[in-house]
């Protein structure tokens, strides 16, 4: 019977957008950092637009401007408390 090997558990951690880093215990997690400043601004705009104005007949496509944050993939599960 062979002896049963010891492995060590990873968690892949993935972080969709933020205003800062995204550092997880030291790691520094791949992410999006997004301008949130900016995207509730272009919210704003987009409901002052539609208070004024008749409802748009097409849908309209605004794209959020983001910088993309090369870190590790993956991250040790933190422990507990």
């Amino acid at each position: 019977m062979s002896k049963p090997t010891s492995r060590r558990t990873f968690l892949g951690a993935a972080v969709a957008g933020t205003a800062g880093d995204a550092v997880l215990e030291g790691i520094t997690l791949t992410h999006n950092r997004v301008k949130f400043g900016w995207m509730g601004q272009q919210a704003v705009d987009v409901l002052q637009q539609r208070c004024l104005s008749p409802k748009p007949t097409e849908p309209r496509i605004i794209r959020i401007e983001s910088e993309f944050v090369i870190g590790h993939s993956t991250a040790p599960p933190a422990a507990r408390a």
